[in-house]
């Protein structure tokens, strides 16, 4: 492999056509993660990423020219590696898989076209981009509820201290004459991230033909998408019977059915559901929920647990069941 440095002034333009192709076949990605850029205020600050780390890269355009420049096929495993992740993330409805596995393709390409010198002087800009990904569903949940409660537990005891008369549940204030929800817009996650990211800068700132190579990597890039559709392909499977026939007498219970409202069931993106309240003498009654997807691919944003979504507004979950024998699901209590 002849080694050479980066003094052709073409020498941006197979990247560019490779960095082209990529944006083209991840369009779908890259639509659905720049819409939830501007309407989650949590990830606002990814719309930056991406500005700041070309100019990171500008940055090193002296130090580039001196570094020696040849293809790598060290970088195909990687990018293979990065379409299979992409594949499991489109299997499994998990969009920062799919996403976190683009940035990866990224990195793999240019290792490939330019070699390992220019990926290690460019480590730390590429490596930035992965902070404009939004957090995994599963993790997002599991800390914007916590930090609701904390926030609530906190301004009760602030209240109580002023010898204002609150008490909470859940993450619900009540006040007597009223009652105030914090919200996930409240749990100071919007702070977390932009100034992790904004510490994570500062601290910073404290040979073979590339055109055949660009070839191969034009080739797997394009081929990507219907690989993925390919493989990736779910049929989607239709009910045998209406759910709207599930029994609402059983055993001595009664129930009642009742409508989800139509903006909350188009967030929930689902075909069909059923929600019955049944009642029992002497019993406790119960809320039972059900909805149908035809496929699970993007069902929704992420998988979750029931106990991801359910507490809020006053609820806890009281005891959690598993098993056989013990069945499966949630009780819950105010």
């Amino acid at each position: 492999m002849k080694n050479r440095v980066l003094n052709n002034q073409l020498w941006w333009l197979p990247g560019f056509m490779v960095l082209s192709c990529l944006v083209i076949s991840c369009w779908p990605t890259i639509e659905i993660l720049a819409k939830q850029w501007i309407s989650n205020e949590d990830y606002s600050h990814g719309i930056l990423i991406v500005p700041i780390s070309a100019y990171l890269i500008w940055e090193k355009r002296k130090v580039l020219k001196t570094v020696n420049v040849g293809s790598d096929w060290r970088a195909l495993p990687l990018m293979i590696f990065s379409i299979m992740v992409f594949i499991v993330g489109e299997l499994g409805a998990e969009l920062f898989t799919t996403r976190a596995s683009m940035l990866i393709l990224v990195i793999a390409s240019i290792w490939l076209l330019y070699g390992a010198q220019v990926v290690k002087v460019l480590r730390f800009p590429l490596a930035f981009l992965f902070l404009m990904l939004p957090l995994p569903g599963f993790i997002y949940r599991n800390l914007t509820f916590p930090l609701q409660i904390f926030s609530s537990t906190w301004a009760v005891k602030l209240l109580q201290f002023l010898g204002i008369s609150s008490y909470r549940e859940g993450n619900v204030i009540d006040m007597g004459f009223t009652q105030f929800q914090v919200v996930e817009a409240c749990n100071g996650l919007r702070f977390i991230l932009p100034l992790f990211t904004l510490g994570v800068l500062f601290a910073f700132l404290g040979q073979r033909s590339i055109w055949k190579q660009s070839v191969l990597i034009l080739a797997t890039i394009l081929a990507t998408t219907p690989l993925v559709n390919y493989l990736g392909h779910v049929p989607p499977k239709a009910l045998e019977k209406s759910l709207q026939t599930f029994p609402v007498k059983f055993n001595g219970w009664s129930g009642k059915m009742s409508k989800i409202d139509d903006k909350i069931w188009e967030q929930v993106g689902g075909q069909e559901y059923v929600v019955i309240d049944y009642f029992k003498k002497d019993q406790n009654p119960v809320n039972f929920y059900i909805a149908f997807y035809e496929y699970q691919r993007k069902a929704g944003d992420f998988i979750h647990s029931p106990k991801l979504c359910l507490p809020g507004s006053g609820w806890f979950i009281e005891i959690r069941a598993r098993g056989r024998n013990k069945g499966e699901g949630s009780r819950l209590h105010s």
